[in-house]
């Protein structure tokens, strides 16, 4: 689905305890035993099944809402806390990642992280299940 995360990806979300109350949609399981998913489009639709059978995914903005807008690390090469921004561009791939500055010379250690993926959703994706590997969370 162009937009959302897979149910594959949103499973991987979950597991790493990204909590399911900041989804924006969900997939919910058919009623006959096809066991085929389609996208709920609303929270009461979500809610008349059990949770076994409903998955939650996260469009874009629901994504980047959950992402800490910056991130406070002590750099040793510069020997000072640096403040990384949020940061989304666009090159060859859809990027995103964390970033001192414009810059993103690694020599100059200006980049926490960069992933670059075919659309905004997967790079985001990967840019928070980083973030949630790495112990951050919209509270630091």
């Amino acid at each position: 689905m162009i937009g959302y995360t897979t149910i594959q990806q949103s499973k991987k979300l979950i597991e790493l305890g990204l909590n399911p109350e900041t989804s924006d949609m969900s997939y919910v399981k058919c009623a006959d035993a096809r066991q085929e998913w389609y996208q709920a489009e609303n929270r009461k639709q979500i809610l008349a099944y059990e949770k076994k059978h409903w998955i939650p995914c996260w469009s874009l903005n629901a994504l980047l809402e959950v992402m800490p807008g910056s991130i406070s690390k002590y750099d040793n090469y510069a020997r000072a806390t640096k403040s990384y921004g949020l940061n989304l561009f666009r090159s060859h791939y859809h990027c995103c990642g964390y970033s001192f500055g414009p810059s993103l010379n690694k020599e100059n250690h200006d980049n926490l992280c960069c992933f670059g993926a075919k659309t905004w959703v997967d790079a985001v994706f990967n840019c928070l299940v980083w973030l949630l590997e790495n112990g951050y969370d919209k509270g630091e």
